[in-house]
């Protein structure tokens, strides 16, 4: 057995094929002379957005390992991670580029806090990191000595335990202190929130502890923006904001995808999504997006690469594999199921092409 330590997991990179984005996005930055930050956990990535010197679009990347919560100013981007909260901090002056780039982000603090499932993070006013403890059911602050400090529970909880119990998982500031946070349901068991993903997700006002709204589903990332409480319904897809008096959410059209993350810059809304399960194969089953930005962290098709490669002699069978549910051929060939009706391990094919080839 060899002393040699194993070198540290890679991510693989992201190659041009697997980021699109809208036409107009290089000119909505530049116009607006802003960029973007956002995370993705299926693919354990920070992703810096902005405008080069050609006016192209600048897709700059970070693998930190299960990215969740990001929040950032001019100077400052503070990012959590599995088990841990990143301070990064930019090196460069008002006057200083690095290969193009006008800011450059240096990590300087990290903390370890353990796998707490931290989903949102945020600066208080007087410069604490503020950060909600989803496995806790808590928000909390950073502690030199304990993996965290509890700041705030919800009346609902009864203790402090690492079962998730209501999933909270969003928070908002207001003139400098946490003002709203959301959560999936209103439950004190192990896990209870999954019950009810479909409704019963709810904003809770920190100071007073009441129930604001009790008519959303799965909601994230609250926001104050404009002096209005915005909300991602993430269960229907709605970016809307909630009425403090009614409860009641008016939101954009539902689009497909779970919408988390917005920002706000003017009248304009980003958000980043994700798609719930497998993405619609027929030409008239697919969504249009209308989404600034989309990151797939799914490999490229094995239908794309494979009929592209002409040395693997098997591309158009790839795609064939998409099809409907075909008869056996009467010349005894093997048999493919669509992917929607294969068993986890194809046990089934296996049977059939077994006894068609004896």
């Amino acid at each position: 057995m060899s002393d040699v330590p194993a070198g540290p997991a890679t991510l693989p990179q992201l190659t041009p094929a697997h980021i699109t984005c809208s036409r107009g996005m290089a000119g909505w930055l530049q116009a607006n002379q802003v960029s973007l930050a956002f995370t993705s956990y299926q693919t354990g990535r920070l992703y810096l957005v902005g405008v080069d010197d050609a006016g192209g679009l600048a897709i700059h990347e970070v693998g930190t390992g299960r990215a969740m919560g990001v929040w950032a100013d001019a100077q400052r981007l503070v990012l959590a991670t599995a088990f841990q909260v990143w301070r990064f901090e930019n090196i460069l002056a008002p006057d200083q580029t690095m290969n193009g780039a006008d800011r450059y982000y240096v990590p300087r603090v990290g903390h370890t806090t353990g796998e707490i499932d931290i989903h949102d993070i945020s600066v208080l006013g007087d410069g604490r990191i503020v950060f909600v403890n989803t496995a806790y059911s808590c928000l909390s602050l950073l502690s030199p000595v304990h993996a965290f400090r509890a700041l705030w529970k919800p009346p609902f909880i009864s203790k402090l335990a690492a079962e998730d119990r209501c999933h909270l998982n969003g928070l908002a500031v207001k003139d400098g202190e946490v003002a709203w946070v959301t959560a999936t349901s209103r439950s004190d068991v192990i896990s209870g929130w999954r019950a009810r993903r479909a409704e019963g997700g709810i904003v809770i006002d920190v100071a007073s502890g009441a129930i604001v709204t009790e008519k959303l589903s799965m909601p994230h990332s609250p926001r104050w923006y404009d002096n209005r409480l915005w909300v991602l319904n993430s269960g229907s897809g709605h970016l809307g904001t909630v009425d403090l008096s009614s409860g009641d959410l008016s939101g954009l059209p539902a689009r497909a995808g779970v919408p988390q993350q917005p920002c706000c810059r003017g009248p304009v809304a980003v958000a980043r999504r994700f798609v719930l399960g497998p993405r619609p194969r027929r030409r008239d089953e697919k969504t249009r997006r209308r989404w600034l930005v989309r990151s797939s962290n799914r490999q490229p098709r094995l239908r794309r690469h494979r009929a592209m490669d002409p040395h693997r002699g098997r591309g158009h069978g790839a795609l064939r594999r998409r099809g409907a549910a075909r008869r056996a051929p009467a010349d005894g060939g093997l048999v493919q199921r669509p992917r929607d009706q294969r068993s986890p391990h194809l046990r089934d094919v296996r049977r059939e092409n077994r006894a068609r080839t004896q």
